[in-house]
């Protein structure tokens, strides 16, 4: 006979139903939250989990003229020759909610001006920038 302070159905204590439900139901749920509600991807290709980050191009000139210190360089690395060879565009994206810039290499025929709407890929300096198509 049970407990007068236990009820139990089907031999479990409601508490044991309680967890029973818990793991049954809510479990999978905030697993597809997790899962599926934490991926960005912009446009449909430019993937946040890949290193990909809206921003804008702030300038556009040499390995001299940009940022002196940005919070990402891709000059570190370049050799003079290599330097002298590019131009290189100053980005503004947003890193942890914080606004940073980023020095990027550009090729010398490229027409990025200050103002564009761009992807930055913050995770490979060797990925070229690519234009928001929709500026925001």
């Amino acid at each position: 006979m049970p407990s007068t302070s236990t009820l139990t159905i089907n031999n479990l204590s409601v508490k044991e139903n309680r967890m029973k439900l818990t793991f049954k139901y809510l479990l999978p749920m905030a697993s597809l939250l997790v899962l599926g509600g934490c991926q960005t991807i912009y446009e449909g290709k430019y993937d946040w989990d890949e290193g990909w980050r809206p921003g804008t191009v702030l300038e556009v000139g040499s390995a001299d003229q940009a940022a002196k210190e940005p919070f990402r360089d891709c000059r570190k690395g370049l050799s003079v020759v290599e330097k002298s060879a590019v131009k290189f565009a100053v980005v503004r994206y947003s890193h942890l909610s914080h606004p940073q810039k980023a020095v990027i290499p550009i090729a010398p025929e490229s027409t990025w001006s200050r103002g564009d709407p761009v992807y930055i890929n913050v995770l490979n300096c060797k990925i070229a920038l690519e234009r928001r198509s929709n500026g925001g």
